[in-house]
């Protein structure tokens, strides 16, 4: 089965820390639906931003591509 390690006893350790943390979280069923990508997708299109607004968000994608390791930043042009 794809997304599952070949050792059950590791799958059961593995689900058992995904649902713990879940229950954890808080993190709800309409949180996954509010989340979830969509067609069409969710949001406002950067076409419609302002040249301000543009910029900030560009800036924010700058600081979270900006930590990806080397090899996968050059990859995407991110430094």
């Amino acid at each position: 089965m794809a997304g599952q390690f070949e050792d059950p006893a590791l799958n059961r350790v593995v689900d058992d820390i995904d649902r713990r943390a879940e229950a954890g979280s808080g993190y709800s069923e309409s949180d996954r639906a509010r989340v979830a990508i969509t067609i069409p997708p969710k949001g406002i299109s950067g076409r419609d931003l302002s040249a301000d607004q543009r910029h900030l968000l560009r800036r924010l994608v700058a600081l979270y591509t900006g930590r990806a390791p080397e090899f996968l930043a050059d990859a995407y042009d991110t430094h």
